[in-house]
């Protein structure tokens, strides 16, 4: 169990450290954000996450249903990254610009892991997560441009910003994490269902009649084997 945590965990944080978060932009006023008749649009370009951290990871097994794995402590930088509100102040379009950066701490996640047979008889996991997201983002802003006009438009965007931020981040974060534990864990699960060599003639290849048992500290797997002729190749002088 420990082998199966230390891989997933490094190929969770090798990962997660090539997330991009795409761009929010929002050039009309049917998207804008603020309220009114002339709503503040915004332009947030895109960034990556970086730094990413787990600073405590356990699995176990859970009773009735497969596997947990708890990830807890997890860190992560947002670089230096650009932004742009506008507001339409008549008879024109202002705007200031500004760029954030900042983290996000002390986030945690559990994942439970269903593992069933499929029709092949080959272990098939499933995953549903939980998440924490721990004391919240942190972020530091610096207003390159202000116009005077909207001032307090954009003192009220950076007061709001964190809630954009952390709405696209749990759009791609949770999502991401998922499809590559449930990748991660059917690779490695395989080896449930085993090849064993008789001899060079004959493999006897096991697979599961039924479902992975579990208890809260054991596996009980119910195989049955068929023997399989090695092919040979026969020579013709």
């Amino acid at each position: 169990m420990s082998k199966i945590l230390h891989v997933l965990v490094q190929e969770i944080v090798a990962f997660v450290n090539t997330i991009d978060i795409p761009e929010m932009s929002c050039y009309l006023d049917s998207c804008g954000i603020g309220g009114g008749k002339h709503p503040i649009q915004y332009d947030i370009k895109g960034f990556k996450i970086r730094g990413f951290k787990i600073r405590a990871s356990t699995i176990k097994f859970v009773e009735g249903k497969g596997l947990s794995v708890t990830l807890g402590g997890l860190y992560f930088n947002l670089p230096t990254t650009n932004f742009e509100v506008k507001k339409y102040v008549w008879p024109t379009k202002v705007h200031c610009s500004g760029h954030f950066s900042g983290s996000l701490n002390d986030l945690s996640v559990v994942e439970t892991v269903d593992i069933t047979a499929n029709s092949a008889g080959q272990p098939s996991a499933t995953s549903t997560s939980a998440w924490d997201w721990g004391s919240g983002l942190k972020i530091d802003v610096g207003l390159v441009r202000v116009c005077k006009f909207i001032e307090h438009i954009a003192e009220w965007f950076i007061g709001n910003i964190n809630k954009l931020l952390i709405a696209k981040i749990k759009e791609v974060l949770p999502k991401a994490m998922d499809s590559l534990i449930k990748t991660q864990l059917n690779a490695l699960i395989q080896g449930l269902a085993l090849k064993k060599e008789i001899d060079k003639y004959a493999t006897i290849t096991f697979y599961l009649t039924d479902s992975p048992n579990f208890t809260n500290d054991a596996l009980t797997l119910d195989l049955s084997g068929q023997v399989v002729k090695t092919p040979t190749i026969d020579y013709y002088l």
